[in-house]
């Protein structure tokens, strides 16, 4: 997994951009689903550019999370742009801004055809459009498509073919006892509509971030749904690492890190023992509880694909 991959958990906007351009017809056919539930004809798939061009030097940027625009081939249904945007907090969300984005946009791919998709990761009151006037007349309405995932039923999407929706499981709502399950149903999604191993590795930690899975949780995971306790055990490593880096920052004791580092080595011998029996994983105990972290994190990868138990320790 690359660092960005991986650092990319502490920026929200950062995830979701991700998100978006990794799978844009799958992000608009979910975030828009009342509107646009399914797109068709083909069209051209184009990021652009969140910074609009400015009328003066002077004058601030706008930008917002992630336009996209869609081209259909036979021309029958021109140019439309996509104006997707996540909010973490409802209250901050701002209709003006979003309104002239979509005038920027407007202007600059010389379209009407511009739909706004304000996405919601939590709940909470948001200005729902944006009306201009006096009470006799209406100067200008803005209205936008907005899902807020707080509020979308789990068990409506579980079984979701759509990748976006199968990601973004754990951020609706759902009773807490059925937290693992719903990240089972998450992985469950991303295994078998991403045969990307790369996406794989890096999705994983969207699921595990946004389920707020601690260790425990994790190793409960594995017991659990054994069949996709490989690949979060990967993910495992770089996320007790990453809370060690955190504990720095934060001036943690050496001994809250060192139960971390032994937790990681509990879980690889459960791993072990899973895969090659007692017996094989005795003799590598005593490596295994005094090895680094450095150790432990390429023996854990090394368990996905080794054959045999030597296989991991070579």
């Amino acid at each position: 997994m690359l660092d960005e991959d991986v650092n990319f958990l502490s920026s929200h906007d950062h995830n979701f951009k991700n998100l978006k351009v990794d799978y844009p017809l799958q992000a608009i056919e979910f975030f828009a689903h009342e509107v646009f539930p399914k797109i068709e004809g083909n069209p051209k798939v184009m990021p652009l550019r969140q910074e609009q061009q400015k009328d003066n030097l002077a004058d601030r940027y706008r930008a917002m999370d992630t336009p996209i625009k869609l081209e259909w081939p036979n021309g029958e249904k021109a140019i439309v742009v996509f104006a997707l945007e996540a909010e973490s907090n409802p209250y901050k969300f701002d209709v003006i801004r979003l309104a002239h984005y979509c005038l920027d946009l407007a202007k600059q791919h010389k379209t009407n055809r511009v739909v706004p998709v304000v996405v919601f990761t939590s709940s909470g009151k948001y200005q729902k459009d944006l009306h201009l006037g006096t009470e006799k007349m209406t100067t200008m309405q803005f209205d936008f498509i907005a899902c807020q995932l707080s509020q979308l039923d789990y068990k409506q999407w579980c079984d979701s073919q759509n990748i976006v929706a199968r990601l973004t499981l754990p951020l609706m709502n759902y009773p807490e006892e059925e937290r693992l399950e719903v990240v089972h149903k998450s992985t469950q999604g991303l295994l078998s509509l991403e045969p990307s191993k790369a996406f794989q590795g890096k999705y994983m930690p969207f699921i595990t971030h946004y389920a707020n899975l601690d260790e425990t949780d994790i190793i409960e995971y594995q017991q659990r749904y054994p069949q996709e306790s490989e690949i979060m055990l990967t993910y495992t490593q770089q996320l007790w690492q990453q809370g060690r880096l955190e504990g720095k920052q934060e001036g943690r004791l050496e001994g809250k890190r060192e139960a971390i580092g032994q937790g990681e080595r509990e879980l690889l011998l459960k791993q072990l023992k899973r895969r090659f029996a007692n017996k094989a994983t005795r003799v590598y105990e005593a490596k295994v509880m005094q090895a680094n972290s450095t150790d432990i994190e390429r023996w854990a990868i090394n368990i996905l694909d080794a054959k045999t138990i030597e296989e991991v320790f070579s």
